[in-house]
């Protein structure tokens, strides 16, 4: 699963300019050559229905299919066995046996509901299921970028201390002030505040990522993802809430359907009687007919809870049908600006490593001041940090994107 890291990997043209500008810094230093490095689709190779973060959610569909296999059920017959012996007259013994038939039409409206509900939790699952993925891909995105940011932070720290320590020469002859010494000084120290942060977030990030892979070694990196394409349109995919949506309409509107059947079919009794007087015993069959009459409780509370139930249902299918749109739409939009603005930073970044040999060589040379040197390098690792966050933005919008196409858009997912 996890490789070291080649020469040779394959990017688009545009991406890999953007990533090998983001990650090499002015110094030229890179990663360790033995570095392991695990990226987006390994990462997410163990998203499957038997991951703790998925099997966790299926609570809904279970509670839908035990719903299901309830309303399936036939009533159970009853027995009944009566004795009468008063003193002097006659024992009576009878024996029934009592059982309701499901012919008044209500089990097979409550089947029908049920499935509807089984398919409502089903779809429901497969939306939290590309959340959670979504989720996963936030998580190794911050890590990635951590790991780049304290990479950056690092190199540009040590391009920092060894200017600094070239000027506490220069000062030490006499060729420098104290106080530029001095001052590039609390420059570096700044760097080192910022890198301090960056290793603090890149623990966490990891600490987290962990939580979902244990299987994770210590020592491996997590390599920033490229931007996928930005899709020239979306399909006309439904959105797994969607559906579920319509099918909770259904199933509530058979509920209705159900709570308005207010008769239903009458319990059959059957048995046998044996009747004993005087030494002389008579016996036969008995039949007889148990009926729920409703002439009180009619079903008023579940009829007026349904009515109610498929208003809201509708309601809320709309406005979501109508979100879906626009959130789709918008989220097209966004990543297709924001992927744009990262190729346009391309020739900016690109020169960065440049511009620093050009600051330094001209401040040691005497053609510019401290103040020059600084801005410079400050303007250049801002800049690449700067760049960094909108490679980010870029990932976050991509994730977004596919949340409003309700499906993956890029390889990872298993």
């Amino acid at each position: 699963m996890f490789k070291k890291p080649t020469h040779g990997r394959r990017w688009s043209v545009a991406h890999g300019l953007v990533l090998g500008l983001l990650l090499v810094p002015a110094t030229g230093v890179g990663q360790n050559a033995g570095t392991l490095e695990l990226n987006e689709a390994e990462f997410l190779a163990t998203l499957d229905s038997t991951h703790p973060a998925l099997a966790a959610l299926a609570g809904r569909l279970a509670r839908a299919e035990g719903d299901r296999r309830r309303a399936g059920a036939v009533d159970n017959p009853t027995i009944e066995y009566e004795y009468e012996g008063p003193a002097d007259q006659a024992d009576q013994t009878t024996l029934k046996l009592g059982w309701k038939p499901p012919l008044d039409g209500r089990r097979g409206l409550a089947v029908n509901a049920g499935e509807a509900a089984v398919e409502a939790a089903s779809r429901h699952l497969e939306w939290a299921q590309l959340q959670v993925r979504e989720d996963m891909r936030a998580l190794f995105a911050e890590w990635a970028v951590a790991e780049r940011r304290q990479a950056l932070l690092s190199q540009h720290f040590e391009s920092f201390r060894e200017l600094e320590a070239r000027l506490n020469v220069r000062a030490e002859r006499g060729e420098e002030s104290e106080l530029a010494a001095r001052r590039f000084a609390l420059a570096v120290m700044e760097v080192r505040t910022e890198l301090a942060r960056s290793e603090a977030d890149l623990a966490r990030a990891r600490g987290r990522a962990l939580v979902l892979r244990e299987d994770l070694p210590a020592d491996v990196v997590a390599v920033l993802p490229d931007p996928p394409a930005v899709p020239s349109a979306l399909d006309d995919t439904i959105r797994p809430d969607v559906l579920a949506l319509r099918r909770e309409v259904e199933a509530t509107t058979l509920r209705r359907r159900l709570a308005g059947r207010v008769l239903e079919f009458p319990t059959l009794v059957a048995g046998w009687t044996q009747i004993t007087e005087a030494g002389e015993s008579f016996d036969g069959p008995y039949f007889g007919v148990a009926w729920d009459v409703p002439l009180f409780d009619r079903n008023q509370g579940d009829r007026h809870e349904t009515t109610r139930a498929i208003a809201i249902a509708e309601a809320r299918l709309r406005f979501t049908e109508r979100e879906v749109e626009q959130r789709r739409t918008a989220a097209l939009a966004a990543y297709s600006v924001l992927h744009a603005s990262l190729i346009e930073i391309i020739g900016v970044v690109q020169d960065a490593p440049a511009l620093v040999d050009a600051a330094s060589a001209s401040f040691l040379a005497g053609e510019s001041s401290m103040t020059d040197l600084l801005e410079t390098l400050r303007s250049v690792m801002e800049s690449q940090l700067a760049a960094l966050d909108l490679h980010a933005g870029v990932l976050a919008a991509h994730r977004e994107l596919e949340l409003s196409a309700g499906r993956a858009l890029t390889r990872g997912d298993s």
